[in-house]
């Protein structure tokens, strides 16, 4: 079988498309598969930042609170002011976070902060519900007044 010059021109240029196609599919996959696992690399940055926050707020609180009991500073408004709105500013990233968790963990990858960021969030929702809110639960009261039952009776041990 010969060919002309032009049919194998031709045959060449149908035969590149066909390659160029495939490997523009292949190579595009193969790109979104890396821009996918970079995000989710960054993701699990972020979650790491953030978790080292809540640490570094929550010592902060702790030690704050561990020198009013010792009497070493005088307990103030302000100041109580000033760990609210840092625990407030942190959780306002838990819904894009937790969205971008949740579809990382849709596509398969593994985020191995996402229990400890899920906790975090949960401590901080509770540190900043009210206490009447937080304690006003009906068995909870219950308790208390069996508590206050039992003290009044001398049913209590001194700890």
């Amino acid at each position: 079988m010969t060919y002309s010059v032009k049919s194998l021109r031709k045959r060449i240029r149908i035969s590149r498309k066909g390659v160029d196609k495939w490997y523009g599919e292949r190579k595009e996959k193969w790109y979104q598969d890396h821009k996918l696992a970079m995000a989710c690399m960054e993701c699990e940055s972020f979650l790491q930042a953030a978790i080292a926050d809540f640490y570094a707020i929550n010592q902060l609180d702790e030690m704050w609170r561990i020198q009013i009991a010792e009497n070493v500073v005088e307990y103030s408004e302000e100041f109580e002011d000033i760990l609210t709105d840092l625990y407030k500013l942190w959780l306002q990233s838990k819904e894009k976070l937790l969205e971008q968790v949740d579809l990382f963990l849709e596509a398969e990858f593994e985020i191995k902060l996402a229990e400890k960021f899920r906790s975090a969030c949960r401590e901080v929702e509770g540190i900043l519900t009210e206490d009447e809110d937080f304690f006003g639960d009906e068995k909870l009261g219950e308790l208390r007044e069996q508590a206050v039952k039992d003290y009044n009776e001398g049913e209590c041990q001194p700890l």
